[in-house]
C-alpha cells in the first residue's frame, strides 16, 4: 500500500447577487499572486464555479459581469 502526496488544490464558490440569487455566466478568474498562473471560467446556471487541479499557492479570484460590481478576493 502506498500513499501519495499531492501538490495541487482547488478553488470553488458560488456567485450570488445582493438578494442571494445565483448569477449565471459571471466571468471568474483565479491568478496566482506569486507566479501569475491564471485560469478563467464562467459561473454555471446555479452560480457555481470550480478551478480544479491548481498548483498550490495564494490566488486572487476576480468575479465580474456587466451590470454588477467587480469583486476581488485573495
Amino acid at each position: 500500500l502506498t500513499h501519495a502526496q499531492t501538490f495541487r488544490g482547488s478553488i470553488s464558490g458560488s456567485v450570488q447577487d445582493a438578494s442571494g440569487a445565483a448569477v449565471t455566466e459571471a466571468q471568474v478568474s483565479a491568478v496566482s499572486t506569486a507566479t501569475g498562473f491564471a485560469r478563467e471560467t464562467l459561473s454555471t446556471s446555479n452560480g457555481d464555479f470550480l478551478f480544479a487541479d491548481l498548483p498550490l499557492g495564494i490566488y486572487q479570484v476576480t468575479v465580474s459581469k456587466p451590470g454588477f460590481q467587480t469583486v476581488k478576493y485573495e
